[in-house]
């Protein structure tokens, strides 16, 4: 019999992969960008707290082995994360080389800080003794080392005594000498400065636009200011008149300029006057008029409130009472036509200084009569529990929603008649018509102090904003002093731009700040207004550092100052509000809300809803409030910073929160005093106090819960939690047990020491005593509050990391805010899909190279973003996610929403509001599906490496990530034993002799999936005693033993081997067979015992789980059997020879013995020869009757004289006469030469012997020996095996070295009746002559190296070999084929060879395609150049060319290399973007994309190659005569509305020219900006990758003739610069409105004239006061009709076709249709007698008309015309408003798309 033998069973599993083993296993490591270093740091706090247990278990001479071991453990897994950290470290020094020397430096800096610690930190562990003792020094050093390196985080306290009284002191007005103001004889002439627009009385578009809605008319103008304007009484100017406006209320100073910016705006002289004056009223009774403004009834009470407000006044005694007040008030004084009808028409007659004043209301307001709630029955008395009763449960309504229910509840109960709103007390102002201006003013004039043009400093409320590192003030960042008007409702936010350009690099080369490394960075912190910068930091900081701003708001009657906390990287807002929350224009021009913009948002619904409820909890106790200082909040992201040792390595987003800085307020009675209890005016004040700061904390947590819809925690909310669902108790903390109570609560430091200073202050503290957990956050809130007055702060400090949200961001319902919001910084979005031209890997550290459990999700899903040619996050374009390798499974959002998933092993999710996709994948449940090994320890783990390709259709095609993100999917617990080989079945069963070796077994551990489980401990045990299937033996029985490697037992093993199992040790233990699995299990070898017919059980076990995940023993019972022997009866079995070949197989028991054909087969052909008896005795069968009786047990011998031939029967192989081995039993061997074709080879082996066997005399039972001739027979089988790598085809890879498509390797082995197992076929790969790495092969003969899997170096050469049973004696290898491998890019065509993706579509440019293939072009087939549209395969419209060298169009192009291995050809761009004749869906298509592309292919492939990326040509836009291109000027922008119209969807590039400094110069002065704004332009395409020669010009109003005249003096460049021109409303042949103000400018001292100063047009004075106007008429002088300039250009041909838009506005009866234009035209009007034409609304004889026929309000239409090619007209429009025409802005499309 031939047993199942193998001597070397399984063959050596090692790493395969395209790139070095270790590199890979260290790249695996640097998953979890932060993990690493969050585990590392916190390895080192939990050495910190073990250091502090050893310090104090050894003062208390306690033993403390415990926590040195613990320690050393600790310091153990610190090693680890060390190697791994080393390495990530290392990498990115290689990157930071490329960087430049600040990255460099900052690595090392960071990287030199951390060796030198952790090796101190080593070296002291390595000194403890582990026998428990430590010397006190040591600890000392440890404890003193980590105080030094960790760093000293705090969570922030959110709060701080934000709801308080100013305390302001009584303050009497002026004592300044006495003026006399115009309106009263003083100085009346009229200056320059009296209409000019300062800074406060701003003449604002919407100021402007309001004075001419009144019709210019002083009367209407005064009317709707003191009858539309609520008056406020504060001191001081805080506003700005937009702000007035919108809020409408300001007090007697914002009302002023108001009213001043108003009447300036229609061209009326205006001042601004100060004065102390006394109230007046018609009746004899002042004080009643004071009541009735004010809103309160006591004297005494107004007295209060003016003191609260910051007003300062001074009572008026009159027989023993206050009878009147003394104020400072502000108001104006204003030149005006007052003779006929007192201003109510508009002459030049009668002109006079009058005194106005709106503040102070001449009608009286109405005031309902309420009940007071106090004094009711039943409800005043609940009203002071109202608190403690809404803080006992959760409520779902507000405080004062709630004390409403209440009061309802309670009403009803008693049957009453009355309502909440029967309590509230309202009031109404009275509407006074104004037919005339009042000819005097309504209030009794004590003196004047003040005469201003401007409102002087002291009297305007201010902002400090004070950036420093440090609290000493030593190092300020930034100091700027804002007014307040500036910052009232604005969008305020701290951002961060990087220090330096290389900082910029930096960020751009980790694809955005939030993936780049914190310390590789600094940022400087900048204050922004409206998107604007205003201010940005003298220094930049690392990332993740602390810094603080200081906020001091300064007022006419002192500063109150803020301190908060930031950290640089994360955006914070700022929300300040002056009065009423309105949201103002300037901050509403973003369509999109990015992070910043909906943090502004929070800010003033916050404070909105906050106001709200603070007036009407005001009016139900019946108080007047005001609000001198602004509120200030702050909102931002809570952040948790990563720490290595003391240096920031990253931060991570924990949600968002809100700090209210400040909030004053104060309130007065507005009844008579009264006393007693709760009615009195303290205790009113006081529960009015309490109740509104209760409202404000719970809008904390709600302003997000309604906006965001993410749960959130506030300290009001936590004390609900905390009195009903958490059981916490209330700790009230004051003077009388602070000392006490607080060392015993378990809070941080910095909150105790908070405490401790409220305590001081007087103030009593609420808190729970212990940390309370909500949601994701936890953390513990207080309530500190001044017993007396109510004043409180709601304090907070928590993590998820402390904020009002409290749930992490994946359980944000809505993703987009969460995503928008912990991404702040990321690039502007685009927000047309169609954009998109790549899609890159981003946090690829955190997310590439996982590992995760096979059959489980991994724990970071895989992020893309999608970019367009500026780099710009692209937002909802369809990114598909692919399992290409691994089998797994993926699942992405389908939308926002959680509950809405796509799954499957192919998804498309769209990327979202920061332009980024991602898909969570489950790991495939097979290792073996695609196996990759993992280094460990002792063996490598079989892991299922799992690819996914990431992909974009766009416009040109099929877009990819430059290489798929890979995980690795690692067998999970072990759940059974598999017999993997060895084992008998039903229908097969292992046989063999007894006393031999019947074979191996291998036992697997696998988990829940089959995988096998590495590094498990398997011990292997026979079963004793074995199953005796017959008769049982009588003789001495041995049972089957095990051994675990071939050189145990050499040859064939019988059970005389020495070094088998069970062993029994010296100590009387039995010692059972262990063995360490690999990714094949476990491998033993079984000798049978010594009896046949028998069933020997060998039983594995090892330590795995059970069905439900709990531990347990798994085991296998493996079965092998002795063959039966043929006997009669009793009698003793025929002795019997047996020869018996050594062979290979593999684990599936395959014969693998191989060789290559001709060859000698590396291992002699080697059999045993054995003799076996059954033991046996003489037995008695009768009379003389004597037989051998066999005992059923047996002896076996090797045979050392027998004679073994050889011969070969099948195959054609050779073999060498046989040789017995020298020094071995039994041994006999020749050599095989195999044939010469691949085949399997057949040996034949006869064995002979001479034995002498017993024989028994039947008769008398006497035993003889006598010898016999036996023989044996066993075969071979060895295989002739061919192996051979097929020529490779091209291998493309990209910049980074990476493959850029799926490239095929072919191999074969033969003859194909060979069976091997897959893993033991692999493809080897080579670097130059250096082993590069493998890839394990199959049976397919195709071996795909998937796009982006490896990376490649183009200057070397590569080989790939096929290698067969790898590190055998029996590896076959095929010879080295070369792997061709080129890179193909496209650069430009100028000499420069700067890379492009794409061009523009302007006819002529053209672009190099350059293939470069260093080595291995002998291989390659013959290859050409080709284009295709890959949309339009068979169309050749709008494809461009490829040229040959004679710059001929051709279809084909032949690769030919030259001796650098570098082949070209040269492509030109179609004429159009719009492929027209390719059909109307396609021409319709093609209008409405970005970009298209055109597909390089290299003979038919396609795959790998690059898209040729087609734009428009960019588009300079010229601005006109007082326009701007300027986009950040929001006012004055020329193309606001133009641009959208032509470029919503983001189809163009579009560039500026900006020239609005100098636009009133000549033309020729100006055309220099022309050329200049050209070579922007293609320099910025140049910049996004875009070859671009011609760029098309859209010219509005001046700007056409300013083109026109650098064409004139630039022929050349124009005509190959320019691909298209258009006009839009150019005076070409000059404007007749230049006339008309050149013929004003020449007649000074005119009312005409002195008008000038005030047209505006486009938001731009004509004039800037106080200028020369002389010097100004460069522009005038060139677009007057006929002008010199204007001749030159019609002498000179254009060099290039162009179009003319022309606008015309006299279509029908009407103002102009822009409100600037319309406002420009009154003024010549009113003061001028100019009107344009007939058409215009007031045309009547008495006006001359300015244009002779059809016009635009500035150009006539021959003139818009010119000498143009080409002209469109468009009707109802005017010279503005042409730019805000959806069908001018058609035509120009049109005209720049079309042939």
């Amino acid at each position: 019999m031939r047993p199942l033998a193998t001597r070397n069973p399984r063959l050596l599993n090692i790493c395969f992969t395209l790139v070095l083993c270790i590199f890979l296993v260290s790249s695996i490591g640097y998953a979890f960008e932060n993990n690493i270093e969050k585990d590392f740091q916190g390895s080192l706090e939990q050495s910190r707290i073990i250091a502090e247990k050893i310090q104090a278990k050894l003062a208390a001479s306690a033993p403390v082995s415990e926590e040195i071991a613990l320690l050393k453990k600790t310091a153990d897994d610190i090693r680890i994360t060390h190697l791994l950290l080393q390495e990530r470290f290392s990498l990115r020094e290689e990157k930071a080389r490329s960087l430049g020397p600040k990255a460099l430096d900052r690595q090392r800096t960071m990287s030199e800080g951390y060796r030198q610690a952790i090796e101190e930190y080593l070296s002291i562990i390595d000194g403890i003794p582990p026998d428990g003792t430590i010397p006190q020094s040591a600890i000392r050093n440890l404890q003193s080392l980590l105080e030094r390196i960790l760093p000293k985080k705090r969570r922030p306290i959110i709060g701080s005594l934000p709801y308080k009284h100013l305390n302001y002191p009584a303050v009497e007005p002026s004592t300044a000498p006495e003026i006399t103001p115009a309106y009263r004889g003083g100085n009346k002439t009229v200056s320059p400065a009296d209409t000019a627009s300062t800074d406060l009385v701003h003449i604002s578009k919407p100021v402007a636009d309001l004075a001419q809605s009144l019709n210019w008319q002083p009367v209407a103008i005064y009317g709707h200011v003191k009858n539309t304007i609520e008056t406020e009484w504060s001191w001081g100017c805080r506003k700005s008149p937009e702000e007035t406006l919108r809020q409408k209320s300001g007090n007697s100073c914002e009302q002023a300029v108001l009213l001043a910016s108003l009447l300036r705006a229609a061209g009326f002289p205006t001042r601004l006057v100060r004065a102390n004056i006394e109230f007046f009223a018609s009746d004899g009774k002042p004080i009643e008029r004071v009541k009735n403004l004010t809103g309160i009834d006591d004297p005494a009470k107004i007295a209060e409130f003016f003191q609260k407000a910051g007003i300062p006044f001074k009572p008026i005694i009159q027989g023993g009472k206050i009878s009147n007040f003394q104020i400072e008030h502000i108001y104006t004084e204003s030149f005006i036509p007052y003779s006929n009808y007192r201003g109510a028409i508009l002459d030049e007659h009668g002109k006079t200084w009058l005194g106005l004043d709106t503040s102070i209301k001449t009608k009286d307001y109405v005031y309902n009569n309420p009940k007071d709630v106090f004094d009711q029955s039943g409800v005043g008395s609940q009203l002071s529990a109202i608190r403690d009763e809404y803080l006992s449960a959760i409520q779902t309504q507000t405080p004062l929603e709630y004390l409403q229910s209440r009061i309802n509840s309670e009403l009803t109960t008693q049957n009453s008649q009355l309502a909440y709103n029967d309590f509230l007390r309202t009031k109404s102002l009275t509407p006074e018509p104004m037919k005339f201006l009042p000819a005097s003013l309504q209030f009794k004039l004590v003196k004047v102090t003040g005469e201003y043009t401007e409102i002087p400093g002291e009297l305007i409320h201010e902002v400090r904003f004070l950036a420093t590192r440090d609290a000493q003030l030593a190092t300020p960042l930034f100091d700027i002093t804002l007014p307040l008007y500036r910052l009232s409702n604005q969008q305020i936010a701290l951002t961060y731009g990087p220090e330096t350009v290389e900082d910029q690099e930096i960020i751009n080369s980790y694809g955005g700040l939030d993936n780049t490394p914190s310390y590789l960075v600094r940022l400087r912190p900048t204050l922004t207004i409206n998107k604007e910068r205003i201010i940005v930091a003298k220094d930049g900081l690392p990332m993740g550092e602390d810094y603080n701003l200081i906020i001091d708001l300064i007022s006419p009657n002192g500063t109150e100052s803020i301190t908060n906390t930031h950290i640089v990287g994360n955006l914070s807002v700022v929300g300040i509000a002056a009065g009423k929350v309105v949201q103002s224009p300037e901050s509403s021009v973003q369509s999109d809300k990015d992070a910043e913009r909906l943090l502004y948002e929070a800010a003033n619904r916050y404070i909105d809803r906050w106001n709200k409820a603070e007036d009407e909890l005001a009016s139900l106790f019946h108080l007047s409030i005001a609000r001198p200082l602004p509120t200030v909040v702050t909102l931002g992201g809570m952040i948790d910073v990563t720490y290595l040792l003391d240096m920031p390595h990253g931060f991570e987003w924990k949600g968002v929160y809100v700090d209210a800085d400040v909030r004053a307020v104060e309130a007065v009675d507005s009844r008579q005093n009264t006393v007693g209890s709760i009615q009195d005016t303290a205790g009113r004040k006081k529960l009015f106090m309490q109740l509104s700061s209760l409202q404000g904390s719970i809008l904390e947590n709600r302003i997000f819960e309604d906006d965001f819809q993410v749960a959130s925690i506030s300290t009001a909310k936590l004390f609900q939690l905390a009195t009903s669902q958490l059981a916490t108790s209330i700790v009230t903390i004051d003077s009388s047990n602070v000392n006490t109570i607080l060392p015993s609560l378990p809070f941080d430091q910095n909150i105790k020491d908070d405490i401790i200073n409220s305590v001081n202050q007087n103030f009593t503290i609420k808190i729970p005593d212990h940390e309370l957990t909500y949601e994701n956050w936890s953390g513990v809130g207080y309530i500190k509050e001044n017993s007396e007055t109510g004043e409180s702060g709601w304090m907070l400090s928590g993590m998820i990391a402390g904020g009002m949200t409290a749930v992490k961001k994946e359980q944000w319902i809505k993703q987009d805010i969460a995503m928008e919001l912990s991404l702040p910084f990321t690039p502007g979005i685009n927000q047309d899909p169609n954009a998109v031209v790549s899609i890159v890997r981003i946090n690829r550290a955190a997310t590439d190279y996982q590992r995760g459990t096979a059959g489980e999700a991994l724990t970071v899903p895989f992020e893309v973003m999608a970019r367009d040619s500026a780099g710009k996050a692209v937002k909802g374009v369809p990114v598909t996610f692919k399992v290409i390798a691994g089998g797994g499974t993926l699942k992405g959002p389908r939308g926002n929403l959680e509950d809405a998933w796509i799954t499957g092993p192919e998804i498309t999710v769209k990327t979202g509001p920061n332009g980024v996709a991602w898909a969570i994948l489950t790991l495939g449940q097979k290792t073996t599906d695609s196996p990759y090994y993992i280094e460990s320890t002792p063996n490598w783990i079989l892991a299922g490496l799992n690819l996914v390709s990431v992909s974009a259709v766009t416009g040109s095609g099929t877009i990819y990530t430059d290489k798929p993100f890979e995980a690795y999917g690692l067998p999970g617990p072990a759940v059974r034993i598999d017999k993997a080989y060895g084992d008998s079945t039903q229908t097969e069963k292992v046989y063999s002799n007894p006393n031999t070796f019947s074979g191996t077994i291998v036992a697997k551990p696998v988990d829940r999936y089959g995988n096998p489980v590495s590094n498990k401990t398997v011990t292997f045990r026979v079963v004793d005693p074995p199953t005796f299937l017959g008769t049982s033996p009588t003789g001495v029985v041995k049972n089957a033993r095990l051994f675990g490697a071939v050189e145990d037992c050499p040859g064939v093993a019988t059970l005389d081997c020495a070094n088998t199992y069970p062993k029994t040790l010296p100590n009387g233990a039995i010692e059972q067979l262990k063995k360490t699995t690999d990714s094949s299990g476990a491998l033993a070898y079984v000798i049978l015992g010594n009896t046949d017919n028998t069933k020997y059980t060998i039983r594995a076990t090892t330590e795995g789980i059970d069905a439900e995940d709990r531990p347990t023993t798994i085991q296998a019972d493996f079965t092998h059997y002795t063959w039966p022997m043929q006997r009669i009866g009793n009698r003793m079995t025929d002795p019997f020879l047996r020869l018996v070949s050594v062979f290979t197989v593999d684990e599936k028991g395959n014969l693998i013995d191989a060789g290559a054909p001709g060859t000698t087969f590396v291992n002699p052909l080697t059999a045993v020869m054995t003799y076996t008896e059954e033991d046996h005795t003489v037995a008695s069968c009768g009379t003389n009757c004597y037989y051998l009786k066999g005992k059923g047990t047996f002896t076996t011998i090797t045979i050392n004289n027998g004679k073994a031939d050889f011969s070969v029967i099948q195959g054609g192989g050779s073999v060498n006469p046989a040789t017995r081995i020298q020094g071995t039993e039994g041994r006999y061997s020749t050599s095989l030469t195999l044939g010469n074709t691949p085949a399997i080879n057949v040996v034949k082996a006869t064995g002979t012997a001479t034995i002498s066997v017993p024989v028994i005399n039947t008769s008398d039972g006497s035993v003889t020996m006598t010898e016999i001739n036996l023989s044996a027979v066993t075969v071979f089988e060895i295989w002739a095996v061919k192996a051979t790598v097929e020529p490779s085809n091209l291998m493309l890879i990209n910049a980074e070295g990476y493959p850029t498509a799926d490239t095929s390797i072919k191999y074969k082995v033969e003859p194909s009746e060979y069976k091997y197992l897959p893993q033991n076929l692999y493809l080897d790969f080579y670097e130059n002559s250096a082993w590069m790495g493998l890839l394990q092969a199959d049976s397919t003969g195709n071996l795909i190296l998937n796009a982006g899997g490896a990376k490649f170096n183009p200057a070397s050469a590569y080989f790939a070999q096929l290698v067969l049973n790898r590190g055998s004696k029996i590896e076959i290898t095929s010879k080295k084929a070369p792997l061709p491998v080129g890179q193909i890019r496209m650069i430009t065509d100028d000499g420069t060879q700067t890379p492009v993706v794409g061009a523009v579509t302007d006819g002529v440019t053209k672009l190099r395609l350059q293939l470069t293939v260093k080595n291995g072009r002998q291989a390659l087939p013959d290859l050409s150049w080709g284009i295709v549209d890959a949309t339009l395969p068979s169309n050749a419209v709008g494809r461009g060319t490829l040229l040959d060298g004679q710059a001929n169009p051709v279809d084909a192009l032949p690769v030919v290399f030259n001796s650098n291995g570098v082949a070209e050809a040269v492509y030109r761009v179609p004429e159009t973007f719009v492929r027209f004749g390719a059909g109307q869906e396609v021409e319709a298509q093609d209008r409405e994309l970005p970009e298209r592309g055109i597909q390089v292919k290299l003979n038919e492939q396609t795959a790998g190659l690059p898209i040729i990326h087609l734009k428009r040509p960019p588009v300079v836009l010229v601005h006109g005569l007082w326009g701007s291109g300027d986009r950040k000027n929001k006012k004055n922008y020329t193309w606001k509305y133009f641009e959208p119209l032509i470029n919503g969807k983001k189809l163009l590039h579009v560039l500026n020219v900006n020239y609005e400094k100098t636009n009133t110069g000549h033309l020729a002065n100006n055309a220099e900006f022309i050329e200049l704004a050209i070579d922007d332009a293609i320099g910025m395409l140049s910049a996004n990758g875009f070859a671009a020669m011609k760029v098309n010009i859209i010219s509005h109003s001046m700007g056409g003739v300013i083109t026109r005249e650098y064409c004139r003096n630039n022929v050349d460049s124009c005509k190959t610069k320019i691909h298209k021109f258009v006009t839009i409303d150019t005076p070409h042949l000059g404007s007749e409105l230049a006339d008309l103000i050149n013929l004003i400018n020449q007649q000074p001292g005119t009312t005409c004239y002195s008008m000038l100063p005030l047209i505006e047009l486009s938001g731009r004075r004509i004039w800037l006061e106080g200028s020369n106007r002389a010097t100004l008429q460069g522009a005038f002088i060139d677009l007057s009709v006929g002008s010199e300039a204007l001749q030159k250009l019609a002498d000179t041909q254009m060099p290039l076709t162009w179009n003319a838009i022309i606008g015309n506005a006299q279509t029908r009866t009407g103002y102009a249709y822009n409100k600037g234009l319309n406002g420009l035209w009154s003024l010549l009007m009113w003061h001028c007698d100019r009107v344009p034409d007939p058409s215009f609304v007031f045309y009547s004889s008495h006006f001359q008309a300015v244009f002779s026929g059809a016009n635009d309000r500035i150009v006539s239409t021959p003139s818009q015309q010119g000498p143009a090619d080409h002209h469109v007209e468009i009707l109802d429009v005017d010279h503005i408003s042409v730019l805000q025409n959806p069908e001018a802005a058609q035509t120009v499309r049109n005209i720049l798309d079309e042939p």
